[in-house]
């Protein structure tokens, strides 16, 4: 025995009324209003784009990008601590650093190298901290200079 045709099996099922509407197609009246498609085309020229985040996230490459990163330059200067510093005379401005990575290895570090993630320079080395200067961008993407200071005793930290 065959199947019945759905016209059929919605006959038996739901009636005369469900098959009727089965068969009529096409509306008595046209489409309503909100349906009929809108003369409106989205021009994108002289507006902002919304899905553009606000803030800058990502650095923008630099001419120094392409040279060769030092070991202190790929770690970030809040993991690194002042174990040490030379301090040759107060006229003498060549004093030395020791820095304690990490991985607990020791590196010396003199005023004008590179240090930190963010590209930092050694600025001055007093007898009590080491001060860098870090070249970071705000929420509006311009670069501004932050200075950082990584103190000899723990305790100094607090005073000014």
């Amino acid at each position: 025995m065959r199947p019945l045709p759905t016209f059929l099996q919605n006959l038996f099922f739901w009636g005369w009324s469900a098959c009727l509407c089965c068969l009529v197609a096409v509306p008595a009246y046209g489409e309503p209003a909100w349906m009929q498609p809108s003369s409106f085309r989205y021009d994108p020229t002289s507006r902002i784009d919304p899905f553009v985040p606000c803030v800058r996230t990502e650095d923008v490459p630099s001419k120094e990008a392409s040279r060769p990163l030092t070991p202190l330059e790929g770690i970030d200067i809040t993991q690194l601590k002042v174990v040490g510093i030379l301090w040759h005379s107060p006229k003498d401005t060549s004093a030395i650093a020791m820095i304690e990575l990490p991985d607990g290895k020791g590196c010396i570090v003199r005023k004008g190298m590179r240090i930190g993630l963010r590209h930092g320079i050694v600025e001055a080395i007093t007898p009590s901290a080491l001060l860098v200067r870090e070249a970071v961008r705000n929420n509006q993407g311009k670069k501004v200079f932050k200075k950082i200071r990584i103190f000899l005793h723990e305790q100094e930290r607090g005073s000014p």
